[in-house]
């Protein structure tokens, strides 16, 4: 039984290693995209960085555009506006596949058998992934950092921990609930001294990824705060949303959906580990941060996969395996058909997580343990 299960994880790996090769050259050859957010958002800022110019003013480069992710990312990477875009596109290419599939190992573990190789195909295949990729979006690595820090915190040293969760404010708005979340498992589990501590850790990791920028001046701050307040309030796929700007309710609504979100996560919290919690949290975020695309989908990803594994009935499994895969299928012809404004895309989050509850629901009633 441990040779085919040997045999099974090596046949895995390298079908894996075969994908990402694939995908790697499709979207290397065929850069359908031209990573317009990685150029504009980071690429753009690194390049006027490193030449002595305001990082966020990307007009001088670029007319149609605006940068508005924050500092972690443009410090950290600053280095990529040393190379020429072509250059630097395929790197972060490179860096948002590996933090896929890395990802995609890390949630899958344990590795029953060859057949689990359907779901990275499938991930593969959502369009929020692809969107990740030939946009060359920030999604995808925030999701790699959160599962690998809920998976080995208790592995890592502070500093490390302070570093990741630093870099991850360069779109604070993926981690609206997962950090809180994060702070209060480590308070119940270390407590307070030791949570001061990592936060202290983590403000020194905001000034370390920022200094490039920091250094530089200060001008980059009013011209970051004009391109938020100048960026098109596009209608994006989640209530408050639509609650806001299609309803017209006032935005305080936010306030109430977080408050309430919030406390949700931390009892229940209180009674999961750190990596469940995590990637509920996660889940949630995709439904009730008031700031969402539908490329940030790919935080759904853990929790798919944990309720298909955690799930002993056999049939649930399979609901949650055909019910997933209609959707991807769903979201695919909607994206060719050439829909893409991503308001479209509201139902997702909710039909997946009404899923999983059914699966969950339909495991408790049939399931005997026989």
């Amino acid at each position: 039984m441990k040779q085919k299960n040997k045999s099974s994880f090596i046949i895995f790996v390298f079908t894996t290693f075969l994908l990402y090769f694939g995908m790697f050259f499709l979207f290397y050859y065929y850069p359908i995209g031209d990573s317009w957010d990685f150029r504009n958002n980071l690429w753009g800022p690194s390049y006027l960085l490193l030449h002595n110019q305001n990082p966020y003013k990307i007009k001088l480069l670029f007319i149609d555009s605006n940068a508005v992710w924050l500092p972690p990312a443009v410090g950290l990477f600053s280095f990529l506006g040393a190379f020429p875009f072509e250059t630097s596109r395929v790197l972060w290419l490179l860096i948002n596949l590996s933090a896929f599939f890395i990802v995609c190992l890390l949630i899958l573990q344990p590795i029953r058998s060859f057949s689990e190789f359907c779901w990275i195909l499938l991930l593969a295949l959502f369009p929020s992934t692809i969107v990740n990729f030939t946009m060359g979006q920030f999604s995808i690595f925030s999701l790699f950092v959160m599962v690998f820090l809920a998976k080995f915190y208790n592995r890592i040293s502070p500093w490390i921990i302070g570093l990741f969760l630093a870099l991850l404010f360069t779109k604070p708005q993926l981690i609206i609930f997962s950090l809180p979340v994060f702070i209060f498992r480590l308070i119940l589990e270390k407590g307070t001294v030791s949570v001061l501590i990592q936060i202290i850790w983590i403000v020194t990791g905001l000034l370390i990824c920022s200094s490039p920028l920091i250094l530089g001046g200060e001008n980059w701050i009013y011209q970051l705060i004009e391109n938020l307040k100048g960026n098109t309030r596009w209608l994006q796929p989640n209530p408050f949303s639509f609650l806001v700007q299609q309803i017209g309710l006032s935005p305080l609504i936010g306030f109430i959906f977080f408050a309430i979100a919030l406390s949700f996560l931390f009892y229940y919290s209180y009674t999961h580990n750190m990596y469940d919690s995590i990637i509920l949290s996660m889940a949630i975020t995709t439904l009730l941060s008031p700031f969402i695309w539908s490329w940030d989908f790919v935080l759904l990803f853990p929790l798919v996969i944990s309720s298909y594994k955690k799930n002993n009935f056999k049939i649930a499994r399979l609901i949650i395996l055909l019910g997933f895969s209609s959707i991807t299928l769903f979201f695919l012809v909607i994206k060719i058909s050439g829909y893409n404004s991503d308001d479209l895309f509201i139902w997702i989050p909710s039909s997946i997580l009404f899923l999983l509850l059914l699966a969950k629901q339909i495991e408790n009633k049939f399931y005997s343990g026989a």
